[in-house]
């Protein structure tokens, strides 16, 4: 009977032993695997921050349409940058860039579907319409899209701006602002551009550094540039009057000879 006992206890202590073996492997797995997932979690913010670090602050874009570049960058506003460049252009009249016509900040991009592009712009015209109200003029181009229309699109977007600011009224000469909406294929480019026409020609580089030399072609067209014409001289007046009075004397004696022939052809009549 003792032996029996010693090998019921002895069995008991072996499973009690092998569960608390178990049970501590079991927790170093499970220590294991949160080390694991830590380490991949560490791993990935590591990645991130590098992708982060390698982006550049001005990187090409490939946007598949010819003669457009696109340019992705890390500033917050780049309606600000734009706006510095083109007014040092307006200040010194001298062109930056040799192949670069235009530069147009974007500064909300959407899907291009109608429904998006409202939304987009609804959420940008907030900032600049909720305040005070302003006029202004929707600006649109479509390029490797046929779904959009364009018709359709400039109503739904004259409602939006609307919604945002009852008293905004539409402009197309002199708006405070213009709403430039740019589709490229899959893609719709928002921006919200002040003194588009004037000062800054569209936004036209070439066009805000050839501004002065447009203008002064305008004034000598005009005829603000006349040349005065130089007086005439007392020898030339007095010589003048000298023919005026030659003139006089021959029309009076032409008129005198007429006097002296009307009776003579009277005579004649009764003869």
């Amino acid at each position: 009977m003792s032996d029996n006992k010693d090998n019921k206890e002895e069995e008991k202590e072996k499973s009690e032993e092998t569960k608390k073996k178990e049970d501590s492997e079991s927790e170093e797995d499970d220590l294991d695997i949160d080390a694991a997932i830590k380490a991949d979690v560490s791993e990935l913010q590591k990645d991130g921050d590098k992708k982060e670090r390698r982006r550049r602050r001005f990187q090409q874009v490939e946007c598949a349409a010819k003669n457009c570049i696109f340019i992705s960058t890390t500033l917050e506003n780049p309606l600000e940058l734009s706006m510095k460049i083109m007014d040092s252009i307006l200040e010194t009249q001298k062109q930056r860039t040799k192949k670069l016509l235009r530069m147009i900040p974007v500064q909300k991009t959407c899907k291009a579907f109608q429904k998006d592009i409202e939304g987009a712009l609804e959420t940008l015209a907030k900032s600049y319409f909720e305040k005070e109200s302003k006029t202004y003029c929707i600006v649109s181009k479509i390029r490797n899209n046929s779904l959009i229309k364009r018709e359709d699109l400039t109503q739904s977007l004259i409602s939006v701006l609307q919604g945002a600011n009852s008293e905004n009224a539409p402009d197309l000469k002199t708006p405070d602002v213009v709403v430039n909406v740019d589709v490229i294929k899959n893609v719709c480019c928002l921006s919200i551009l002040p003194g588009y026409f004037t000062p800054y020609c569209k936004y036209n580089l070439v066009g805000i550094a050839n501004k002065n030399k447009e203008q002064e072609k305008e004034q000598g067209e005009n005829g603000t540039d006349k040349v005065k014409e130089p007086e005439p001289k007392v020898e030339d007046v007095a010589e003048s009057e000298e023919v005026v009075n030659d003139e006089t004397s021959k029309s009076n004696n032409q008129e005198n000879n007429e006097k002296d022939t009307k009776p003579e052809d009277d005579e004649m009549k009764e003869a």
